[in-house]
C-alpha cells in the first residue's frame, strides 16, 4: 500500500512536470515532447527514491549509494519505456482524438500528449515496481543476475 501511495505522488509529480512543459512552454513538437515526458519522469524519480526508501521499503542492509545505483539503472531503464510508449501513444491517439472528441471539446488534459504520458506512467509503473522491489530495495541487480545464472534456469530442449 505504501509503495501505491509513494508511487502515485511520483507520478503525479511526473505528470504535473509534463504538463506544465507541453502545454505552458510548448513542448509539443516530434523531439521537444519526449524531451517533457522525460524531465517529468526525472522529477517523479527523485520522488519515487526518497518516499519509497523512506516508507516502502525500509530495512534493507545495503547503503544508499548501493540502493541508488540500482535504482537509477531501474529508472533510467523505465525513463526510455515512458518515453517510447508515450511517443506511440501519442502518435496513435493524434489523429484519433480529434474525432471522437464532441467538436470545440479543446483542452490540454485531453490532448493525445496527455494521454500517452498518463499511460506510459500507467504501464511503466508495474515495471518499475518488479525493478525497484526485486533489485534496487533488495540484493541489488547484480545479486539477481547472479542468482539466475547460477540456477541454471537456462536448460537444453532434450532435458
Amino acid at each position: 500500500m505504501w509503495y501505491l501511495a509513494c508511487s502515485a505522488l511520483a507520478a503525479a509529480v511526473n505528470l504535473v512536470v509534463g504538463f506544465a512543459l507541453v502545454s505552458g512552454l510548448g513542448f509539443t513538437s516530434g523531439t521537444r515532447y519526449p524531451v517533457a515526458v522525460g524531465v517529468g519522469y526525472c522529477a517523479g524519480m527523485a520522488v519515487n527514491f526518497l518516499l519509497n526508501r523512506r516508507f516502502t521499503f525500509q530495512g534493507n542492509d545495503r547503503t544508499r549509494i548501493q540502493q541508488g545505483r540500482s535504482f537509477l539503472i531501474v529508472a533510467l531503464s523505465g525513463l526510455l519505456l515512458t518515453s517510447v510508449i508515450a511517443s506511440l501513444v501519442r502518435n496513435l491517439f493524434s489523429s484519433v482524438l480529434p474525432a471522437i472528441l464532441p467538436a470545440g471539446a479543446t483542452s490540454p488534459l485531453l490532448s493525445a500528449e496527455t494521454f500517452g504520458q498518463v499511460v506510459a506512467i500507467g504501464v511503466v509503473s508495474i515495471y518499475s515496481f518488479a525493478g525497484h522491489r526485486y533489485m534496487t530495495f533488495n540484493r541489488g541487480i547484480r545479486s539477481q543476475l547472479l542468482k539466475i545464472v547460477k540456477s541454471g534456469t537456462v536448460k537444453n530442449a532434450d532435458d
